[in-house]
């Protein structure tokens, strides 16, 4: 993106683990919905199974 270039996740097609911070777990479901959000529009097209 920084280079001009388009750029797409595939939310199915990556995945984490659950995190945990100051004792608390953050399930990975979370994380990963978390930081495809961040991504969304600004750094990439995020394209899911959902027909637009």
């Amino acid at each position: 993106m920084d280079y001009g270039y388009k750029v797409s996740v595939v939310a199915d097609a990556c995945a984490t683990m659950d995190l945990t911070m100051n004792g608390e777990t953050i399930p990975a479901e979370t994380v990963q919905k978390t930081f495809l959000a961040a991504l969304d529009g600004v750094f990439a097209d995020i394209i899911t199974d959902r027909i637009p």
